[in-house]
């Protein structure tokens, strides 16, 4: 089994409310080169090698829930690139300047979007390449969720859509 896969995997049966909420998780396929390149061109920033690597692995997870259905948790990048997008400019929420957007690549979400989660691809501000920040919907301001994709990644507390 592949590395992201695996760590992801180890944390869902970790998840507390795996059980009661009988969830299930599938694995997109792999992004291939041209997608993520088509990416970095259209938020011209190159991917961290971590996150590249995890999208050459699965380019997104889809979570079955008992009351919610079946919805993304990680981000497909035909998603990052539309339905995230379109999110942003449409949904009225405060936004944090451009080129702060365009520095973090968004790959995880929670509750509709209300959470985002993407990778620092680009330094700014307090922020260095290679954390994985979360948007705060009601601020528009970004702070630190984890210091490295591997301790996010490994974190069951990002497993649950809510």
């Amino acid at each position: 089994m592949s590395k992201w896969k695996r760590i992801f995997e180890n944390a869902f049966r970790d998840f507390e409310e795996v059980d009661e909420l009988e969830m299930e998780l599938s694995f997109y396929a792999a992004a291939s080169t041209s997608d993520i390149k088509n990416l970095e061109d259209s938020k011209q920033v190159q991917l961290t090698k971590d996150l590249k690597s995890m999208f050459l692995e699965f380019n997104g997870i889809s979570v079955k829930e008992k009351y919610w259905g079946r919805k993304n948790l990680y981000l497909p990048l035909s998603e990052v690139m539309g339905d995230v997008e379109d999110y942003i400019v449409n949904s009225g929420n405060p936004m944090p300047p451009e080129t702060e957007l365009n520095s973090v690549v968004f790959f995880a979400q929670q509750n509709g979007y209300a959470v985002l989660y993407g990778m620092c691809c680009q330094p700014f501000g307090e922020f260095e390449a290679g954390q994985v920040l979360v948007l705060d919907h009601e601020t528009g301001e970004f702070e630190v969720e984890s210091d490295n994709l591997e301790e996010f990644v490994s974190n069951s507390w990002h497993c649950g859509l809510s």
